[in-house]
This record gives structure tokens, sequence and C-alpha cells, in this order.
């Protein structure tokens, strides 16, 4: 059987440091941080299509784990998408001395979207509640 790797059906993007590579041009502080973002979102893209890929395929016994698994993909797609408004977003703007530079209608509509999808009060019964005592409680 051939291997199954999580690069579909969502495609990966690609870095801008790694465009560079063969124009020969050094990647500046700002290629550097589309690259990471790129990298994280990669992650998440990953995260995704592993769940996408594996849905079909779980068994009776393995519900609850991988429910558990995509509950994890979805508190790092929240955290990620809450760092990049709280945190990366105004270290932009700051960075470049451009106010507003973040706000374009791609990124404004992407991550409005985003923001509606994720408020959205979802009830994780399986999750411990913050004042748990049993660290390990989360896992079983």
């Amino acid at each position: 059987m051939a291997p199954i790797y999580a690069d579909h059906p969502f495609s990966l993007i690609p870095t801008p440091n790694f465009s560079l590579k063969d124009s020969k041009t050094t990647p500046d502080v700002f290629d550097e941080l589309a690259s990471e973002m790129a990298l994280v979102h990669n992650i998440v893209i990953r995260g995704l299509n592993s769940i996408y890929l594996q849905a079909p395929h779980i068994k009776p016994v393995d519900e609850k784990s991988f429910c558990r698994y995509i509950a994890c993909w979805y508190t790092l797609l929240h955290g990620h998408h809450h760092g990049e408004e709280t945190m990366f977003f105004p270290a932009v703007e700051e960075m470049t001395g451009v106010k507003g530079i973040m706000d374009t209608t791609l990124i404004n509509t992407m991550h409005s979207t985003m923001a509606l999808s994720l408020s959205e009060p979802t009830p994780r019964p399986w999750l411990p509640t913050r004042r748990s005592t049993r660290a390990a409680e989360w896992w079983l």
C-alpha cells in the first residue's frame, strides 16, 4: 500500500524562503516572518487533512480518541487565530510603521468568517474543567 500523506485535499502553502532559494535572493525579516506564518498554517492544514483522510477509517473503539484529536486540532486553530488577531497583526503594524497594513479585504474576510465560526459555543464534555486536579483526565 502506498503511503498517504496529509497534503490533500487542502493544498499546503509554499513558503517565501523556499521560493527565493533558486533566485539566490537573501530573505529579509518579512520573508522570514511570512515563511514562518506559512509553516504554521501548513500545520493547521495538515491537521485538517489528517482528520479528513482518517475519518472514514475510524473504528468505534477509536471514536473517543479521534474526537479528542479533533478537539486538539480545534484548540490549535482557535489559539492560532486569536494569536494572529491580538499579537501578530499588531506586531506587523508596529514593525512596518503602517497602521492598518493587515486590514486587507482578504485577511478581513477570512478572519471575520473564522471568528464567527470559532466564537460559536461548542460543548466539549470530554474536556476536563479547569478545576480538575487529574492532569491525565483529559487523555482518558
